[in-house]
């Protein structure tokens, strides 16, 4: 420390007040030493209003607790500090804190030399404690209060970050702190995990252009991923099999997303599939945006999905150039030429389209939306040119077709009119279903063809099943229907009811009483196509699940008649499965296992018929050909949401 007060011949209260700050022999000499301890408390004097100031050490600062003033303790001055605390361990004399009287008489001395009379008011006694905030003295402009604190520093660098510090709340130090630890800690954490699994970042923008790529790679055949369920023995042999077989189980389903045209939200078709009205969800479970939630809840499988969307493709190879499909000449149509076997005996291109269409609407294609949408379209124009003014929509068929090919024609329009709410599909489909019940016959059923063309000849229930399916559909797409038809139908069946006994480890036990088993005509015997038929038809009409007739059917069906590829009968299996799967449960677990198994062992997977299902073997395949034959496996396989459940509610995510 210098051994004397160094003066400004400057006369600005500035110049006084940092030559006050310094330690000096002169002002000791006055009685009021600069710097003193008392205890273990570092004392200084304020160069203000020269009242006692403690000194935080660990900050290097002083605060006036009369006049507010803050000064930083100088480099000098600190070891003048740890001088007086060494001789003060030591047990030498140190100045002790002045009194309070001495420190009003000090600001009764002279002020230092700077040409001005220095005054000051008298001191207030020293408080104990004080405000965190403090005030600057109104004796002292702001301005020369900063100047003094970055002057009060003698002999040392300004540390500019000390005033943040200072001046920060407590807690929000701690949060920046713990915000830095954390973010450096995410940071190692991420890059550790960078080194550990490598990631490769694929573009979702779609585009109609064509673009090379950046880097290209082949995926283990271990990696492919399968969305849908599938066993190791269903797994194709080579890598590239197991891609196509992935992507076909992708091929006709759509992002939950994606907006589809005259339709509803994703949020309201899942509403519509919890509904309790069986008509607002009988088709909602079609949407493509939720089929691979229905198919995995409701059993279907990666084979399943892959079987249906090359059924469609097959379908779509073989449409003639008028927008129809033949049952007999199918293979002359597209590029066919004639390369796939099993054309039909019967005559009917209504029928065929009906047949074919079935299918597209059941997998979410209509002729607004979907990959076959052109195609659907062009099946419907031509359902549409062939339709009479009165509804007929039997066309060029012949032999007993006719009302088939009628009834499956007019499930078309009322489906794809439900599924859009197209209303140039509306008129057609009503007259269809008024043309139908007008064919009804007075015993209730339906017969080869309308009743006034031949009132004498017998309904069956085959015909029938048809034609209530049709007035099903009709129901769901809200138009009109009479009660009548449906009463008739029911009329007929309770006439068509059989009986039959079979023989058991236990002894006789006869089935079919309640109306559990039906014949193909009144008075006839048990058919178990009729059966499935028949029981499919009574759900349509009211029949409860806990109906004594419904469960004794289903009971015989899956003790005798499950399917099996050895008695290939694919409309006994279309009727069967949309029963069962109406029934849910147990029966439907076992019937599913085995339908689907044996569906997608028989279709073609070689060569240009690959995709459909062979008609050899089939018990109507003569009769109805290959396009038959694919209309049938493929509505089938849909069965998971061709149609929501009668007895039961889908609930969705």
């Amino acid at each position: 420390m210098s051994s004397e007060l160094t003066s400004s011949s400057a006369a600005d209260v500035t110049s006084e007040m940092v030559s006050a700050v310094k330690v000096s022999r002169a002002a000791v000499t006055a009685g009021l030493p600069e710097i003193w301890l008392d205890g273990e408390v570092v004392f200084c004097a304020c160069p203000d209003c020269r009242s006692p100031m403690s000194v935080r050490m660990w900050l290097r600062l002083a605060d006036c607790l009369r006049c507010a003033t803050s000064i930083e303790i100088s480099e000098e001055v600190v070891q003048e500090i740890q001088r007086l605390q060494q001789k003060a361990a030591a047990g030498g004399a140190v100045p002790a804190a002045a009194p309070a009287e001495t420190v009003a008489k000090s600001d009764e001395q002279p002020a230092l030399e700077t040409g001005k009379k220095k005054e000051s008011p008298e001191p207030p006694a020293v408080r104990p404690s004080y405000s965190r905030r403090r005030q600057p003295a109104a004796a002292v402009p702001v301005g020369v209060r900063r100047k003094i604190h970055k002057m009060a520093t003698v002999g040392t660098a300004q540390v500019w970050w000390q005033d943040v510090f200072r001046d920060l709340p407590a807690w929000l130090v701690s949060g920046i702190l713990h915000l830095v630890l954390l973010l450096i800690l995410s940071m190692f954490a991420m890059g550790l995990q960078l080194e550990e699994e490598p990631y490769i970042t694929l573009s979702t923008e779609v585009d109609r252009l064509t673009r090379e790529g950046g880097q290209t790679f082949s995926l283990p055949t271990d990696e492919v991923q399968f969305d849908l369920p599938i066993t190791p023995s269903e797994l194709p042999p080579t890598k590239d099999a197991r891609m196509r077989l992935a992507q076909d189980a992708r091929e006709l389903r759509l992002d939950p997303d994606a907006p589809i045209p005259n339709t509803q939200s994703t949020h309201s078709v899942k509403e519509a599939i919890r509904s309790d009205d069986p008509n607002r969800r009988a088709l909602a479970v079609r949407d493509p945006r939720v089929r691979t939630q229905i198919v995995r809840q409701e059993g279907g499988t990666t084979m399943t999905e892959a079987a249906v969307a090359r059924g469609l493709r097959w379908m779509a190879l073989h449409q003639n150039s008028n927008g129809s499909w033949s049952l007999n000449r199918f293979n002359r149509a597209g590029q066919c030429k004639g390369r796939c076997s099993g054309h039909a005996g019967l005559q009917s291109d209504p029928g065929g389209t009906a047949l074919a269409l079935l299918p597209f609407l059941g997998g979410g294609q209509t002729h607004l939306m979907g990959k076959y949408q052109p195609e659907v379209a062009a099946g419907l124009r031509y359902l549409l040119s062939i339709q009479q003014e009165d509804g007929d929509l039997r066309g060029n068929s012949n032999g007993n077709s006719g009302m088939y090919a009628h009834g499956q024609a007019a499930i078309v329009l009322c489906e794809a009119y439900k599924m859009t709410g197209d209303q140039s599909l509306r008129d057609p489909a009503q007259r269809a279903i008024d043309f139908l019940v007008a064919a009804q016959h007075l015993a209730g059923g339906w017969r080869y063809r309308p009743a006034r063309e031949n009132p004498r000849q017998r309904p069956d229930t085959s015909v029938m099943g048809w034609q209530v399916m049709a007035l099903h559909s009709a129901k769901a797409a809200y138009l009109e229907v009479p009660d009548s038809a449906l009463q008739l139908a029911s009329f007929y069946l309770d006439k068509a009811q059989a009986v039959t006994t079979v023989r058991t480890l236990q002894g006789n036990r006869t089935y079919g009483k309640h109306g559990g088993l039906y014949a193909y005509q009144a008075g006839g015997g048990f058919k178990r196509t009729m059966t499935a038929e028949g029981l499919l038809c009574r759900m349509f009409m009211g029949w409860r699940l806990d109906h004594p007739g419904i469960q004794n059917g289903i009971g015989f069906i899956l003790e005798h008649h499950l399917p099996d590829i050895s008695q290939r009968d694919l409309y006994y299996w279309y009727y069967g499965t949309q029963m069962m799967h109406h029934v849910g449960g147990e029966p439907w677990k076992q019937w599913n296992e085995r339908i689907r198994n044996v569906l997608v062992k028989m279709q073609e997977t070689e060569g240009h018929q690959a995709g459909s299902w062979p008609p050899k073997a089939d018990q109507h395949g003569g009769a109805g050909g290959r396009l038959y034959t694919t209309s049938f496996a493929t509505a089938i396989l849909e069965v998971y949401y061709r149609h929501a459940p009668l007895f039961r509610q889908i609930d969705l995510e």
